[in-house]
């Protein structure tokens, strides 16, 4: 079963300021480690298992000598903006994806092994998969990700850890909203890489039409233009733009990325 895991959000500086932004909006983002292999730091904010992640540089010419298409994206986006960048999927066989996809056409990156030093001194580990490109659409793909730990024992962990408090544990992030230009061909792309159908919709929130993938509790949600009542600058190309946590009851914006928290 695919389960929704992350959005990774692109910052320039350190990463720590924006959960910084988070604390102040009296959230619980926390300081997440350094991936010491690609050049990157990053800090967190839990929706249940499901989190933002705000990804940083800390070693430049570590990301200029990774192989990870994730920090190749974050050195890429960077140069113009920080912002969204890319959401990931959970799974609990990233090989039998790797099958799936490749049976289907797709091209996929080698399985990445990953690892961070948390800040209690806690080693995580988890493997990673990519999608090669598409040059003719300008939205990354959802990668993938297998934790080295089962969701029960890693909630348990983040919980003792003090990581998730109070009603965290319950929180989920309800929505995703992307803008696509290419609306048709997304679509098609995606309903393969997620192995299931997108449902046609109206988004009554936002007065939009559009397409709507469901992956766990998470909505996943498409659309041909972004509303009239936010700033996008669409310099990085089709990207996410809003993330909505269950409980949210204002919208906030953070390093060019907005809330509704």
């Amino acid at each position: 079963m695919l389960k929704f895991d992350h959005i990774v959000h692109f910052v320039e500086g350190e990463s720590r300021k924006a959960a910084e932004m988070f604390q102040a909006l009296g959230k619980n983002a926390v300081r997440g480690g350094k991936h010491v292999n690609w050049g990157t730091e990053n800090s967190l904010y839990y929706a249940g298992l499901s989190y933002i992640e705000f990804l940083a540089i800390e070693n430049e010419q570590k990301t200029k000598e990774s192989d990870n298409p994730l920090i190749q994206l974050l050195r890429k986006d960077l140069e113009k903006e920080e912002g969204f960048g890319q959401i990931c999927i959970r799974t609990d066989d990233i090989e039998k994806v790797k099958q799936r996809l490749e049976a289907d056409g797709f091209i996929t990156s080698q399985v990445f092994k990953g690892e961070r030093i948390r800040e209690d001194g806690k080693l995580l580990s988890w493997k990673m998969l990519f999608i090669e490109f598409d040059p003719s659409l300008s939205l990354p793909d959802p990668f993938f990700i297998q934790w080295n730990e089962s969701d029960e024992d890693r909630m348990n962990d983040l919980t003792v850890s003090g990581l998730i408090k109070g009603n965290q544990q319950d929180e989920y992030i309800r929505s995703v909203y992307f803008v696509v230009k290419d609306l048709p061909k997304m679509r098609k792309r995606w309903e393969k890489i997620l192995n299931k159908h997108a449902i046609s919709t109206f988004d009554e929130w936002l007065n939009e039409n559009c397409e709507v993938f469901q992956v766990n509790n998470t909505q996943l949600v498409f659309l041909p233009k972004v509303p009239d009542s936010f700033q996008v600058s669409g310099n990085r190309g089709d990207r996410p733009f809003l993330v909505v946590l269950n409980n949210g009851t204002e919208m906030h914006h953070v390093s060019r990325g907005y809330y509704f928290i």
